[in-house]
């Protein structure tokens, strides 16, 4: 059954995991590593393919206090930055 992309997860090879030196959160993959900022790794725990962008949105809104409409458009591009790296699908 093909991915959904309106309810994001991660790629089948790629894994979150911590940096055992700084702690920073990292996506692994095949190819290397990506470091993410605070924001892009809470967004990407929240990618576990039930969720919607706007849901992880207000997830993210209630977590933070802050409104969901601010936080929609970065949700937004950091979903379609990973999936276009091939670490979302």
């Amino acid at each position: 059954m093909p991915a959904d992309p309106s309810h994001p997860r991660l790629a089948a090879h790629a894994r979150r995991q911590l940096d055992r030196l700084t702690g920073a959160p990292l996506l692994l993959h095949p190819e290397g590593a990506v470091e993410l900022s605070e924001t892009a790794d809470a967004i990407v725990q929240l990618c576990d393919g039930t969720r919607t962008p706007e849901e992880i949105a207000v997830a993210l809104a209630a977590e933070y206090d802050a409104a969901p409409d601010a936080l929609h458009a970065d949700v937004r591009a950091c979903i379609a930055e990973l999936t276009g790296r091939g670490l979302l699908t």
